[in-house]
């Protein structure tokens, strides 16, 4: 199911050099009418618009592109993120776990590693919470995570009913 953001992305073309479609929308005005809950952020030189979905479309240097998986900050899904550092986990207690993601795995990958490495897998329910954060210290990455809203569910492959 795609994103909000990729459904606007979808409706000027997906190419981040329209800003008005052949209806006549402009992108600054659907994303605004899309979302209630709706946060439009500077960052530096970076416009992001934040739908309730937590996917964004960022604008930078008059080009706009979807925003990375992943990423907390702006960068473009076209050019991947390069600010998601740690992987964070929540088990089913609530409580915090990070690590730093290693050059050359997912965060998936490292989620699941973590989560075999403190055990958590031995449980009786394999749900657990991840995410991933624009910092490299997991002590600052579990704080973080703490304070977000938007998690992702996975389930330990294997492990599904």
């Amino acid at each position: 199911m795609p994103t909000i953001a990729e459904e606007i992305a979808t409706r000027f073309e997906n190419d981040g050099s329209i800003f008005e479609n052949e209806a006549g929308e402009k992108i600054a005005e659907v994303c605004m009418e899309e979302s209630d809950q709706l946060q439009a952020e500077k960052q530096g030189e970076a416009l992001i618009w934040v739908f309730d979905d937590n996917s964004a479309i960022v604008e930078i240097n008059g080009v706009w592109d979807v925003r990375a998986d992943g990423c907390t900050a702006h960068c473009w899904a076209g050019a991947g993120c390069s600010c998601a550092k740690c992987v964070v986990v929540k088990d089913r207690f609530g409580d915090v776990h990070a690590k730093t993601i290693s050059e050359g795995t997912t965060a998936l990958d490292e989620a699941i590693d973590l989560v075999e490495r403190l055990g958590l897998n031995d449980q009786e329910e394999n749900e657990f919470d991840y995410g991933v954060v624009a910092t490299d210290d997991p002590g600052a990455a579990r704080l973080m995570w703490s304070q977000r809203t938007d998690e992702s569910e996975f389930t330990l492959p294997g492990t599904e009913d």
